[in-house]
């Protein structure tokens, strides 16, 4: 459950956003299904839709 981007930490979510300094982005977000500690990344998203439509 670790996010793609964001700060330091296990699960790599902290108080600082995406944007700010200090702040890292992994280098492929289809591995992951968090983008940061409030969104999913694309990946997430075809999970629930496959699994939606099955």
């Amino acid at each position: 459950m670790k996010a793609c981007c964001g700060g330091s930490g296990p699960y790599h979510v902290d108080e600082k956003f995406c944007s700010e300094p200090g702040t890292t982005v992994c280098a492929d977000p289809s591995k992951l299904i968090n983008w940061d500690e409030n969104h999913m990344t694309e990946a997430a998203y075809k999970l629930i839709a496959k699994g939606l439509v099955e």
